[in-house]
């Protein structure tokens, strides 16, 4: 049965609490993903070497994808990921490595990223949130508020709005994609206090836009309001999470003693 704190009873429409937390590796994440069309969970260990899970068991790659700290796949099945070392974006396609966003070029150092349908990348990077065109693969300020510190970013379900943390304040922020790529109107989801073991690292949003939220002690969870629906108890710190398996209803939970499998509804 899993641990949780609940706080209203939409959770149960949730997640199953009956269902057990599984582990399905002793890897500890850097940084992982789901890919739909190869069926496997591609993972980056800290120290940059790449493995594939699946049901089968876990394979390691013969060529690493290097120290990525945040990764997802694109349309195409490219893996794109932050390069912690370069403090870039980098995309991986049939042995090719690009690089874009370069922080040697514009000072900008990248944490996160969510790639839109369309094929822009918001990027959250130490001077706030930017956005790259697949055509050009250059960053462009996409949000003059200076204040925003993102320190994660993921899409909203819909794909107008993006999720971060803001580093300032702690807080769970939303900001609104505007027709021309640039963001406006910032709001808070949820606040600092809601996360009182500190604030999330990893941010993900399931099929129905509930938000999933990575912090010390545990995974929260929030309606697409920002309602407090409740909290995933885990004995090791979460440091990053994702979807995948069939309808993207599997939650995968990487921490520092490997990472955890369950389902959600």
């Amino acid at each position: 049965m899993l641990q949780a704190n609940i706080y209203h009873p939409i959770f149960y429409n949730v997640l199953d609490i009956d269902q057990d937390l599984k582990k399905t590796t002793q890897l500890v994440p850097a940084a992982m993903a789901w890919s739909k069309k190869d069926g496997q969970l591609t993972v980056v260990d800290r120290n940059g070497e790449t493995y594939a899970w699946t049901a089968g068991g876990v394979e390691k790659a013969e060529t690493s994808l290097g120290m990525l700290h945040a990764m997802a796949y694109d349309a195409y099945n490219r893996i794109v990921g932050c390069d912690r070392v370069e403090r870039s974006i980098v995309r991986y396609h049939d042995g090719e490595r690009t690089v874009f966003a370069e922080a040697e070029e514009n000072q900008l150092e990248a944490v996160a990223f969510a790639i839109h349908s369309s094929g822009i990348m918001y990027t959250a990077t130490n001077d706030g949130i930017y956005y790259v065109l697949p055509e050009n693969l250059q960053a462009v300020q996409a949000s003059r508020d200076d204040s925003l510190q993102p320190l994660n970013v993921c899409l909203a379900r819909e794909e107008a709005a993006l999720i971060f943390t803001d580093g300032g304040t702690g807080s769970v922020l939303t900001i609104d994609i505007a027709f021309d790529a640039t963001l406006t109107r910032v709001r808070t989801l949820a606040y600092a206090s809601e996360f009182a073991d500190g604030p999330p690292t990893d941010i993900k949003v399931d099929e129905r836009g509930n938000i999933y939220c990575a912090a010390p002690t545990g995974v929260h969870i929030f309606d697409p309001s920002g309602l407090r629906l409740g909290t995933i108890l885990l004995d090791q710190r979460p440091v990053t999470i994702c979807f995948g398996e069939a309808n993207e209803k599997a939650l995968f939970i990487g921490t520092e003693d490997g990472i955890y499998r369950m389902n959600v509804k």
